[in-house]
């Protein structure tokens, strides 16, 4: 059947099938498919009861045109919308073109930028250069290679000794902070030190030459030792002064005592001294680090006022150990020199043994280890079996060296609270006093002077109120030490010469 596009009514009146007429709206009404028209004559021909028909015709068409129109409207605005985007992306890409076109076309400004850059890069590595020439970067530097390099060595004596690395505060890294920044917080006291030693040392220094001048006026060449020099007399030298200054540099050699100072440290490892445990590693930082500078100041003076005769042979070799006591005894670090021979030369006069060298290094080493054990984490506060080790570790060899002078030792005490076992302690004590062993005490509270001044006697013991004073008091300890146990024998014996 031929689709009709569209048919009109324009009819002003229709009859039905009876000839009765009825009129119609008289409007023009558009049918797109000509079964509609059937179906409409069809409703009114039904009478005036079916007049409803044509209505609902017209509603429904009404509706599936503006369904038509709406997917019109959408497929239109989908195509605007395919379009917009086509459009969008045709301009991106001319950008693009356009770009490309720029950079292929503008070779200049593309070597500009090229320089701009390379001229930042210079300045930033100007910058970096005059950086470096800071002293505070240089600082910085030195101490980021110094870390690496004692956590390497700390992890390497601790793998030799088959130890299991601490953890949180105590761990290798932590440990190596904490004693690079108390360093920078000891220079103070390191400074004040090494004046005092200067000082005791030139005491020495002056009474070594008042009996240099004093030799020189009463000595006489020793008859024997002249001999060597006879084909030199022969010759016409005067062979006296010299054979006298000799005399001289060996009589001190051999006299000037003692040789060699030892400190043990004995640390309270408590609970509450937690509290103050950076201070407590500044005083071992500061017994260990002081006494090196002593020895270097000492050695050193004695070649200038002796000359190169001198040569090694006369020096102050210094040690330290370091005891806790708590729960029970532990040993942190011992001794490093065992082997005392440098102290007894043999009978040969040629045969001489060196004495131990500075090692600056290992004392570090040592002084991380001693952090790392001294964790002040015990219960109990019991010294006794420490005093027991100590008496114990000394032998026959040890008391006559202690006896003769060549060796001197002291023993420093801390601690911040009483003190269980006061008498075993004292009776070991007294023991050890009678080795020619020296004792004191440094107390913090009045609770630890009480239980010191027990140990040690009123004399020996000094006290600290706040941390801040542990190490200035700790100083002042090791000054008075090195003063009766160094500077006043070794000046006794030069007068007694």
């Amino acid at each position: 059947m031929e689709k009709f596009k569209e048919t009109q009514l324009n009819t002003s009146e229709m009859r039905d099938k009876t000839g009765k007429k009825f009129e119609l709206t008289g409007e023009k009404e558009t049918i797109l498919n000509p079964d509609e028209n059937i179906a409409l004559i069809t409703n009114n021909e039904g009478g005036e009861g079916q007049g409803s028909g044509p209505e609902e015709s017209r509603k429904k068409h009404s509706e599936e045109k503006d369904k038509d129109n709406d997917k019109g409207e959408e497929k239109k605005e989908g195509e605007e919308n395919k379009e917009s985007e086509k459009e969008e992306k045709e301009d991106q890409g001319e950008n693009e073109e356009n770009t490309d076109r720029e950079s292929e076309t503008n070779p200049a400004k593309e070597l500009l930028e090229a320089l701009i850059k390379q001229d930042e890069r210079e300045r930033n590595l100007e910058k970096l250069e005059e950086a470096k020439k800071d002293p505070e970067y240089q600082e910085k530097v030195a101490d980021i290679k110094e870390a690496e390099e004692l956590l390497k060595k700390l992890k390497e004596t601790r793998e030799n000794a088959n130890e299991p690395e601490p953890f949180g505060d105590f761990s290798d890294r932590e440990i190596v902070a904490a004693y690079q920044e108390l360093e920078k917080r000891l220079a103070p006291f390191s400074d004040k030190m090494a004046q005092a030693w200067l000082e005791v040392v030139n005491n020495i220094a002056h009474k070594i030459e008042v009996f240099k001048e004093k030799y020189f006026r009463q000595g006489k060449p020793d008859i024997k030792k002249l001999q060597k020099y006879l084909p030199r007399i022969e010759m016409g030298e005067d062979m006296d002064n010299k054979l006298i200054y000799e005399q001289f540099v060996e009589k001190v050699k051999t006299e000037l005592r003692p040789k060699m100072l030892r400190v043990e440290l004995l640390v309270d490892n408590s609970g509450s001294m937690y509290r103050n445990i950076n201070e407590i590693r500044m005083s071992i930082m500061l017994l260990n680090s002081s006494l090196r500078s002593f020895r270097v100041l000492f050695r050193d003076k004695m070649k200038d006022i002796l000359g190169a005769e001198s040569d090694e042979s006369i020096d102050l070799v210094c040690d330290t150990e370091i005891r806790s006591f708590g729960e029970r005894a532990r040993m942190i670090k011992p001794f490093r020199f065992r082997d005392l021979s440098f102290l007894e030369p043999g009978k040969n006069e040629k045969e001489e043994i060196a004495f131990p060298e500075i090692d600056i290094n290992q004392e570090k080493i040592d002084t991380l280890r001693a952090f790392q054990k001294i964790t002040a984490s015990e219960g109990d506060t019991l010294d006794s079996e420490s005093w027991g080790e100590i008496y114990n570790s000394h032998d026959e060899r040890l008391k006559r060296l202690l006896a003769e002078n060549k060796l001197t030792e002291v023993v420093f005490q801390i601690s911040d609270g009483s003190i269980g076992g006061t008498g075993v302690a004292t009776s070991i004590i007294k023991k050890i006093k009678q080795f020619g062993i020296s004792n004191a005490g440094l107390g913090i509270g009045a609770g630890a002077v009480e239980s010191l001044i027990e140990r040690h006697g009123e004399d020996n013991v000094i006290s600290a109120n706040t941390p801040e004073e542990i190490v200035e008091q700790f100083s002042k300890l090791l000054k008075r030490v090195v003063l009766e146990q160094v500077q006043k024998p070794m000046e006794q014996y030069l007068t007694n010469i």
